[in-house]
């Protein structure tokens, strides 16, 4: 219940959450202190092994391919926003950039320009295997979500190198950096803004790669469980010294 909720929150001498808008909830709503909440953004839940060491960015993802190829990824295709992300598409196509929209997590029959995949699991090897390789081989994870608490495939594209388009809604301006790991648009965004950002990404090769290379670069810094893993057990280790004290 509400209520239970409320009370475990406030009896817990920490708060762990994956973004900086959850944190803003347990300010307002339940009256916690900045002190006690500690935010880190969702990692990515990939073997870090199975991570290329090496990315050769410009090889893997040359912008100039045809055709472009974005990557939707949820089962709830309204609440992620796969309308959005197939209007994108259409116009991209529209303005004479050749674009394919895969979509993963979600079956229906292929339409043009779209091709759907349908729900691959981790653990049937060779649909894994397609998962990781759309991961890596897309130019963008395209991701207009309606709401999205703490999402963690965008920290997934970014261990590939490939930066995320999405709105700043829930906890999309914390797991994504803009910029830095990839675009973040305002909350709400049309199709029409979508295709204007990745138009500019498209026709300004350099720009789109130095972003590929700093989103690799936070998914090594950030957003993988050997960085998460040792922050989270040096959270906790604190709090444990602090109250053996008490």
């Amino acid at each position: 219940s509400l209520m239970m909720e409320k009370r475990t929150i406030r009896k817990s001498k920490i708060i762990i959450t994956h973004s900086l808008w959850s944190k803003q909830v347990l300010k307002t709503k339940y009256k916690i202190d900045s002190e006690r909440i500690i935010v880190f953004p969702n990692p990515s839940s990939l073997p870090v092994d199975i991570i290329p060491e090496v990315l050769h960015i410009n090889e893997i993802k040359n912008i100039q391919d045809n055709p472009l190829r974005l990557l939707f990824i949820g089962p709830d295709p309204y609440r992620k926003g796969l309308g959005i992300a197939k209007q994108t598409t259409k116009i991209l196509n529209n303005k004479g950039i050749n674009s394919i929209l895969t979509v993963c997590g979600t079956q229906a029959e292929n339409e043009e320009k779209i091709k759907y995949v349908g729900y691959l699991k981790r653990t049937v090897e060779h649909q894994f295997s397609q998962y990781l390789a759309l991961l890596q081989n897309s130019h963008f994870l395209i991701h207009p979500a309606l709401f999205d608490p703490a999402p963690r495939v965008t920290s997934e594209a970014a261990a590939f190198g490939t930066p995320t388009i999405t709105n700043n809604t829930g906890g999309l301006g914390t797991t994504v950096k803009d910029g830095v790991s990839g675009i973040i648009l305002p909350k709400g965004s049309p199709p029409e803004t979508y295709a204007q950002v990745i138009k500019e990404l498209v026709e300004d090769p350099e720009r789109y790669y130095a972003l590929c290379k700093t989103t690799r670069e936070r998914y090594e810094q950030e957003l993988n469980w050997d960085v998460a893993g040792k922050k989270l057990s040096n959270i906790l280790q604190k709090v444990v010294e602090e109250n053996g004290k008490q």
